[in-house]
């Protein structure tokens, strides 16, 4: 009797422990696919609109700023502006040019597009 009680529990045991490994298993891979998601919306926003960028061409264009063009950097909410060296080169910004009469660009203002 007592050997069958030891073998239950020695089962028992091995299981809890395997059922941990893949439960924390489990979570990384959740965890994996949001990313996933949320990497896949992004490619999918920059298909369908070319001014979409990511926020590492915004910093290109912020270090190409001396060729006279005036760069603008907002939050989604159109009013509170980004400093160049708060932007995340993984994010997404709307991108917008203005014009000058002789078809140059003079501003490029960028807007962080909300992914919720």
């Amino acid at each position: 009797m007592e050997k069958i009680i030891a073998t239950v529990l020695g089962i028992v045991i091995v299981l809890g422990l395997i059922s941990y490994a893949i439960l924390g298993q489990a979570a990384g891979i959740r965890d994996l696919g949001d990313n996933a998601k949320l990497e896949q919306k992004k490619i999918s926003l920059m298909i369908k609109d070319a001014n979409i960028v990511t926020g590492g061409t915004v910093l290109d264009y912020v270090n190409q700023g001396g060729s006279g063009l005036n760069i603008y950097i907002y939050q989604s909410n159109n009013t509170t502006e980004i400093q160049p060296a708060n932007v995340i080169e993984s994010a997404i910004f709307k991108m917008r040019k203005t014009y000058n009469p002789s078809g140059e660009v003079t501003a490029i203002t960028f807007t962080q597009v909300d992914l919720d």
